[in-house]
């Protein structure tokens, strides 16, 4: 297949999938209240992880490919969780694993305030909401018996049990590579601008989209209408 016709079937398969994406996002929002609330969870992770996807930009071939590999990384991340949380049925804990994101996050910004007078005291006016985010940690940590909420399983984990660790090894490890600096950074062969990586890639970010709007599509078929 010629390089024309192959960004023709890329492009193509993109805009399928986000316009169907986008119609089940407006299905999942009008499925929002009390009429079903016995599959509030569901609804509610349906209708978030469609309107993260549409909130992403899709790149082309003409940006850089560290944009294309961010893209794709995400992607695969939203694509390996729907997908784990699907299989596994465990939309009701979607709420503890944002409240322990949440935690951790916190505890990040709580570090500003040592970090700020060690390395940028021109900053330490500046006010680093430190009693506020223990507060609500501590509101967190009330809601949760004192402990931490529990955290989800390692992306690495849910690949391999949704059968997907040859993808996660393979694009999940390599993007790690390629957005981070490391020895590698430093490799001479580390050039990946070239058209050809690009649609390897950009194939990828078609596929991704198109399995998650098929497990979007499955989540919103599952629900009793």
């Amino acid at each position: 297949m010629s390089f024309e016709l192959l960004d023709q079937n890329i492009n193509r398969r993109i805009t399928i999938s986000r316009n169907k994406i986008s119609k089940l996002y407006e299905q999942f929002e009008q499925m929002l209240g009390v009429q079903y609330y016995e599959q509030a969870h569901k609804i509610t992770f349906g209708f978030l992880v469609s309107e993260y996807v549409l909130k992403l930009k899709i790149p082309s071939k003409t940006v850089d490919s560290d944009t294309i590999f961010l893209c794709g990384r995400r992607l695969l991340e939203v694509f390996i969780i729907l997908k784990y949380i699907t299989q596994t049925n465990t939309f009701s804990k979607m709420m503890e694993y944002c409240q322990r994101d949440r935690y951790d996050y916190l505890e990040g910004c709580n570090a500003r305030v040592i970090a700020d007078e060690k390395f940028f005291p021109a900053l330490k006016d500046l006010d680093n909401y430190a009693l506020e985010n223990k507060q609500e940690q501590a509101e967190i940590l009330k809601q949760y018996e004192g402990k931490k909420p529990k955290a989800m399983e390692t992306m690495k984990a849910m690949a391999t049990a949704i059968g997907y660790e040859e993808e996660y090894n393979y694009f999940y490890k390599f993007t790690s590579k390629i957005l981070h600096f490391c020895p590698f950074s430093l490799n001479g062969d580390a050039y990946f601008e070239h058209v050809v990586h690009k649609r390897v890639f950009l194939i990828r970010l078609a596929k991704y989209l198109e399995e998650i709007e098929k497990e979007l599509e499955n989540i919103y078929q599952s629900i009793p209408k």
